[in-house]
């Protein structure tokens, strides 16, 4: 998982961006973000293939008194059966 911190100063062009692009999200927003923190999350499931429920703590990642947007981005790391 990757955090990304939109600085307040650069939430219009932020959204701007997002508005822009099909899917939004996906966009590369290198420029008005810059990345703050790098985790890996354990992901356990009973059964494989199935929808699961992971409660991320980010207390180690973002400050309380941290303004602006962040942006998490989460993808999967194939393992093997």
């Amino acid at each position: 998982m990757s955090v990304r911190r939109v600085y307040v100063n650069n939430l219009v062009p932020f959204l701007r961006d997002m508005n822009l692009s099909r899917s939004g999200w996906w966009r590369d927003q290198d420029g008005v973000s810059d990345e703050v923190a790098r985790k890996s999350v354990p992901v356990r499931s009973p059964l494989r293939n199935t929808k699961t429920t992971t409660s991320v703590d980010l207390s180690d990642v973002v400050d309380v008194d941290s303004r602006g947007v962040f942006r998490l981005h989460v993808q999967t790391r194939r393992t093997p059966r």
